[in-house]
């Protein structure tokens, strides 16, 4: 949110924010963000030209982006870019000139780019698995060919081979444009086993996620990963270390390329000088699916004891704090990729020499292991993966020089075990978490769409986003809808709807609540809003685009377990029922007008013993009911169901069988079939006149109107129109050949 004399404000466009790889990316730009008090909005739309999701509505976001909300632009090139050529991405990166722009993930002509190396990491991997496992049927599985990163892992596989002699085998390569795609995974071992039956030592997948599902599929076959096929991928997602043996993978540095590209948009912003490309390693990652030894599973089987180098016995009594300080800081330092303050990890490090040397004279663990406990969390918030504090423990504890009594080693022997148990525990409580998350979206979710259903006015939206909200991590969320020239269906200005924050919806004056669409929000909310980041998404109905939502999130405890991105899953779908509940809004609107006048001659006292019955209800909540029966017809279509009755449909509208045929009754003037029969009808008509083929199917339309039977159809169809389906078909397309020769 961009306004006068404040904080500079960028954007990033991004496909998703679920995905591991982008939302690392996000929290690197977060964290610049944050060090250069400055404000992010995030723009998620989709991959352009995805030939698998129609993402048209999804991209009208990064319309919004312009000179009036963002101060420069950050695009992840290369997943927005997946599914289109170089020259279509640059064309599109160009469209927001004159905005300063960084491209992350790939090299762009004439704009600044932050991205990773990929041949450096793939030819470790590759040369890993021939040198070191001596393996020759190496299977490949491509990614997308339009994406420069896919393009490079597959050329290296090409060279690295063709260096050590290795025939390339086209069986052995899967290619396909769904090549990054998790569940791709099951899909390139059928290609291998079932249909090509060729054999293959290890599979090399496009990325994490196709690996992870390959082994899925393996194991489900019986296989065992890595004894009889071995499986590596690429990216180092979190997923990898979480499960039986941890996936060897190249790790990409997707935090620090976030945190380099956006620290370096302010730089420029500033008017510094900036290097046009930035590049980090790729490194290779060696766990336990291609067939090394993983040191979690010998950490778990407890078969580890100290070292003790008796060549670098420390001259002094005890333990050097230097060594023992420099070994905790180095050692830090490198699995923080160099993102902490020496200050801080010298600190840590005093901390837990002072604990270590308190346990080790009272022959206890309990000191260090609190301290160490607290410093773990603290690194996680740091990006520190907690299985990078085995490799710092292990240094710790068999680098670092000694010079004790051997009676001391038991006690050092006992902080060492407690310290890698330490870790396990966290590690297991980090795998839990998911799993309790997920049941908790589900309640969650599954609460909110049975809200939804009923919403019919806007203040139903507003109780709803009130009630649900806090249980999402929503601290603010802004609703804003297009307001069309009706001729010409042009957005000709933006209305804020809805405007939550902290647990209630703030009134909106209807003259400040009006704006043009490239603010992103009204001026009331510019005034109140303090927070410095935002996720855009697109409101959108089939091929109508409604408008967008903003939402800022809670700082929650699942971001410090590491279960990062459960939010977007829940903005996503937050998103998709709000624009349900827009329509809903829009069609309620609608129908009121069109039974206004219909229903409002109804005379309110009871004539009948039935209204006698129901005059316990309002005349105005009655009619209430009825145009929200008229809604749910028109927009959840429950007719077409041959089994519809009235307790199922009373049941869906949550309220009672004989006040739904009282209303029916009054407000329609027939009875529930024959109200019911009357949506079928029009619905058949609908497909007699769609088909434009002399022969129709009958049976087809019959079922798909939601009758029973050919000849029920046929036998209502006349009661209603005096004339069969095959009459009205025919009179329908004489009455349009005679139209048609006229014109």
């Amino acid at each position: 949110m961009k306004n006068e004399n404040s904080r500079l404000t960028i954007g990033i466009l991004v496909n998703n924010y679920y995905d591991k790889y982008t939302y690392a990316i996000w929290k690197g730009v977060k964290k610049a963000v944050d060090e250069c008090e400055g404000k992010v909005l995030c723009f998620v739309g989709g991959s352009l030209n995805n030939p698998f999701f129609n993402n048209s509505q999804k991209n009208a976001v990064f319309d919004l982006v312009n000179t009036n909300n963002v101060d420069g632009i950050l695009v992840v090139s290369s997943s927005i870019g997946t599914y289109i050529d170089l020259p279509r991405l640059t064309d599109f990166i160009k469209s927001f000139d004159p905005i300063p722009l960084i491209s992350i993930g790939g090299p762009i002509h004439d704009f600044p780019s932050v991205f990773v190396d990929n041949k450096s990491g793939m030819e470790e991997l590759l040369i890993h698995l021939i040198k070191d496992h001596g393996y020759k049927d190496i299977a490949f599985v491509r990614g997308p060919q339009t994406n420069k990163d896919a393009q490079i892992r597959y050329n290296t596989y090409i060279d690295v081979l063709t260096h050590y002699n290795i025939p390339i085998n086209p069986e052995l390569i899967i290619s396909s444009t769904r090549g990054f795609h998790g569940n791709f995974g099951r899909s390139a071992i059928n290609q291998l086993m079932d249909e090509r039956k060729v054999h293959f030592d290890v599979l090399v997948a496009s990325n994490d996620y196709v690996a992870l599902n390959a082994i899925k599929e393996l194991k489900r076959r019986g296989i065992d990963v890595p004894k009889e096929i071995a499986v590596v991928g690429f990216d180092d997602i979190p997923d990898c270390q979480n499960i039986r043996h941890p996936l060897t993978t190249v790790n990409q540095p997707t935090f620090e390329v976030g945190y380099q590209a956006a620290y370096s948009l302010f730089s420029l912003l500033r008017g510094e000088q900036i290097s046009m490309e930035k590049i980090f390693e790729s490194t290779l990652v060696i766990r336990g699916t291609c067939g090394c030894e993983d040191i979690s599973r010998e950490i778990e089987n407890k078969n580890i004891s100290i070292l003790r180098n008796k060549n670098l016995l420390d001259a002094q009594e005890g333990i050097s704090t230097e060594l023992f300080i420099k070994a905790i800081v180095d050692t830090i330092n490198y699995e923080c990729k160099e993102l902490i303050e020496i200050s801080q990890l010298r600190e840590w490090a005093l901390l837990l020499h002072g604990a270590f040397i308190e346990d080790l004279k009272k022959g206890t663990e309990e000191k260090f292991l609190t301290v160490l406990k607290g410093i773990i969390n603290d690194t996680l918030q740091n990006q520190v993966r907690i299985l990078s504090w085995n490799t710092i423990i292990f240094y710790i504890f068999n680098t670092i020089v000694y010079k004790c009594e051997d009676e001391q080693m038991p006690v050092i022997n006992h902080i060492f075990i407690n310290a890698i148990n330490l870790i396990q525990s966290t590690i297991l409580n980090r795998l839990e978490y998911p799993i309790l998350r997920a049941n908790e979206f589900i309640r969650s979710i599954s609460g909110l769409r049975k809200m939804i259903l009923k919403v019919f006015r806007l203040s139903d939206l507003e109780e709803v986003i009130c009630k649900q909200f806090p249980h999402f991590g929503i601290k603010s969320c802004y609703i804003s809808i297009y307001e069309k020239e009706e001729k010409r269906k042009q957005v000709e200005n933006t209305r804020m709807l809805i405007a939550y924050k902290n647990g209630k919806c703030l009134p909106i004056d209807d003259i400040e609540s009006s704006f043009i669409p490239e603010q992103l929000f009204p001026e009331m909310i510019r005034k109140i809003e303090d927070d410095n980041s935002f996720l855009v998404y697109s409101l959108s109905d089939k091929q109508d685009l409604l408008g967008y939502v903003i939402y800022t999130i809670e700082s929650i405890e699942m971001q410090q377990t590491g279960i990062d991105t459960d939010m977007d899953n829940m903005c996503e779908f937050l998103s998709l029922e709000i624009s349900n509940a827009i329509v809903s809004i829009l069609l309620y609107n609608q129908v009121w007008k069109q039974t206004h006048t219909l229903i409002d001659h109804i005379k309110e006292e009871p004539e009948t013993e039935n209204d006698i019955k129901y005059f316990q209800y309002p005349q105005e909540e009655s009619k209430e009911y009825f145009r929200r029966l008229l809604l749910f017809m028109d927009k959840e279509k429950p007719y077409v169901d041959e089994e519809l009755s009235l307790p199922m449909l009373a049941e869906q509208l949550d309220i009672s069988r004989n006040y739904l045929s009282y209303i029916i009754n009054k407000f329609s003037g027939v009875n529930f079939y024959d109200f019911i029969n009357s949506y079928r009808i029009e619905r058949a008509k609908y497909y007699l006149k769609k088909e434009a083929k002399e022969k129709i199917n009958m049976l087809k339309i019959t079922y798909d109107s939601g009758f029973k039977s050919k000849s029920t159809f046929y036998k209502t169809f006349k009661k209603y129109t005096n004339v069969t389906p095959t009459e009205f078909r025919n009179e329908y397309m004489a009455a349009k050949k005679i139209q048609d020769t006229a014109m």
